[in-house]
């Protein structure tokens, strides 16, 4: 079974609507995703695993974005996180179902911790 990932300009379209500036952040749905993410399943069908990492990457791009704390103590996070942004590049219909399963899996990981920071830093302002 052949799987299409979206062109790039399609993607990133779809990408820019679901971390739109005007669009608080919704924890709810952020957890929800990521929940679904890490029961998915590495023989999990492509276009499920495509489909998730393209929300995850928005809710990644979304928080990246946000106030999420001193930006000299977190440096690297936001390296990590946005180097990660950029390698979903790599990862077109062509790429094995196991890169891209795992590219999902970093992804979920970092938009995890990502939205812990968030909540901590928005619960406790002046806190992280």
């Amino acid at each position: 079974m052949t799987t299409v990932a979206p062109d790039q300009n399609e993607q990133t379209d779809i990408e820019h609507d679901l971390c739109s500036d005007d669009l608080p952040v919704d924890l709810e749905t952020i957890r929800q995703t990521i929940t679904l993410a890490k029961a998915l399943g590495l023989l999990a069908p492509r276009a499920e695993i495509d489909e998730l990492a393209l929300h995850m990457r928005a809710h990644l791009a979304l928080l990246l974005a946000e106030d999420i704390g001193d930006e000299s103590q977190l440096r690297e996070f936001y390296r990590r996180g946005y180097r990660l942004l950029e390698s979903a590049r790599r990862v077109t219909g062509a790429t094995a179902n196991f890169v891209a399963w795992e590219h999902l899996q970093r992804v979920t990981s970092t938009t995890e911790s990502c939205a812990r920071l968030w909540e901590i830093r928005h619960q406790h302002p002046g806190a992280a």
